[in-house]
């Protein structure tokens, strides 16, 4: 499975290594000593992991994916829990998946974009 696309990502965990393993495996995160992650191929961005205090949940976290189907078929075959459900909107569409410590995490695959998003011109 490749990652097309990622946001932030601020994440407690009771075993930080092992998850960082679990990202790293299923995910192709790369984590930096000091704690930065980034995509394979693309800059990183420092953490300031202060930003939960005090809440012990995680934030939402949404990966985009070009091909949904075959990155759920990826996942189940490396033993991820995949939830079931599809949803499907003008947005695109997402399903989830749990990460070793059960935390969910949204994977979307946009529908195609009918313009180009950086000059906003006209619809083709």
């Amino acid at each position: 499975m490749r990652l097309e696309g990622f946001g932030e990502y601020y994440k407690k965990s009771n075993d930080p290594q092992k998850l960082t393993q679990w990202y790293e495996e299923h995910m192709g995160l790369h984590h930096e000593d000091d704690g930065e992650v980034m995509l394979p191929d693309s800059s990183f961005k420092p953490v300031d992991m202060s930003y939960f205090s005090p809440s012990t949940e995680m934030s939402k976290l949404t990966f985009q994916v070009e091909n949904l189907n075959q990155a759920l078929q990826d996942l189940t075959e490396e033993g991820v829990k995949v939830d079931d459900n599809l949803h499907e909107t003008e947005f695109g569409r997402f399903a989830w998946v749990y990460d070793l410590e059960g935390n969910r995490i949204e994977l979307w695959e946009p529908r195609p974009y009918y313009y180009n998003p950086v000059d906003l011109g006209e619809p083709e």
